[in-house]
């Protein structure tokens, strides 16, 4: 049995005449009633009753019917996988960040992807950037989304700065420093703090302690939170005061008060991270399309 047997036998079922088949396959006729004939043969079963004005399905034609559109339809994707591998549309991808960051740029691309390659496995994990470092190492991830570098890693792992966020203050609803329109670090000298769990080894420690320093005091932390949801709910409750890149605003913004530090106050660094030695097909169009939408969203700041 051929598959050609079977796509003029779901033919002349579907139209349930040999004449409307014949055309819809561009086929004569006789041919493809010779065709069914043979197929009935070999299965040694009539598939159709054949009458003046048409033909029905016997019972084993329903039977076969059913089956045959599945056979049809998987050998159709095992065509379509054949092909698409060829241009790097099928594979695995596995992706981490860190929850205490929140970047819509990621989830865009992420979305874009998908839709775009939807014969891609997308496996999304979250971890610390520490977890994510060593699960590359491992290879168990492909890439990693990450605020830290790592430069003793730099041999082995490649990062990159997708994007730079300009730094904010989140307060609590009705705090006094909310009815300024810009703050400073000096101005949360007497402020407690509200730092994400992740913070205590990370670039962001020395950061923020660096700002503090550089404003003439010592910070007060009050709690920490595991990611951004958590340090900004702690911030909607009075903990504390939170610093968080610009895009945080998106989350709370009814919960929260968000304002602006100076420009000169240096920015946060959201880093893609990944293997040297991964050369995947499926990897690099990822990061072509997520570089694409950086340049994106650079031009639509600039317009």
């Amino acid at each position: 049995m051929e598959l050609r047997h079977l796509r003029y036998f779901v033919a002349v079922a579907e139209e349930l005449s040999f004449t409307r088949a014949a055309k819809r396959l561009h086929v004569s006729q006789p041919p493809l009633s010779r065709q069914i004939r043979n197929l009935e043969e070999e299965i040694q079963a009539a598939l159709f009753v054949r009458e003046k004005r048409g033909v029905t399905l016997t019972e084993a034609g329903q039977f076969l019917l059913i089956e045959a559109r599945q056979i049809l339809a998987q050998s159709e994707r095992a065509v379509q996988l054949a092909r698409t591998t060829r241009r790097d549309e099928v594979g695995h991808l596995a992706i981490a960040y860190t929850a205490a960051l929140f970047d819509p740029l990621l989830w865009r691309t992420l979305r874009q992807f998908r839709q775009r390659f939807p014969l891609v496995e997308l496996e999304i994990r979250e971890m610390s950037a520490y977890q994510q470092t060593q699960a590359l190492g491992e290879k168990q991830i492909d890439l990693g989304y990450v605020a830290i570098r790592f430069p003793e890693l730099e041999q082995d792992l490649v990062f990159e700065c997708v994007r730079r966020a300009s730094a904010w203050v989140a307060l609590p609803p009705g705090h006094p420093l909310a009815k300024r329109r810009r703050l400073t670090f000096r101005a949360l000298a007497q402020e407690a703090f509200i730092l994400p769990r992740w913070a205590a080894t990370s670039t962001f420690q020395k950061w923020f302690s660096a700002q503090c320093e550089a404003a003439g005091f010592t910070p007060r932390i009050a709690q920490k939170g595991d990611n951004a949801y958590s340090v900004l709910g702690l911030v909607s409750a009075g903990v504390g005061v939170a610093i968080m890149p610009e895009m945080a605003r998106q989350l709370m913004s009814q919960e929260v008060e968000f304002r602006p530090l100076p420009a000169s106050v240096p920015k946060f660094e959201f880093n893609i991270v990944w293997r040297r030695e991964n050369t995947s097909p499926v990897l690099q169009t990822f990061l072509g399309m997520l570089r694409e939408q950086v340049r994106n969203d650079t031009k639509r700041s600039r317009t």
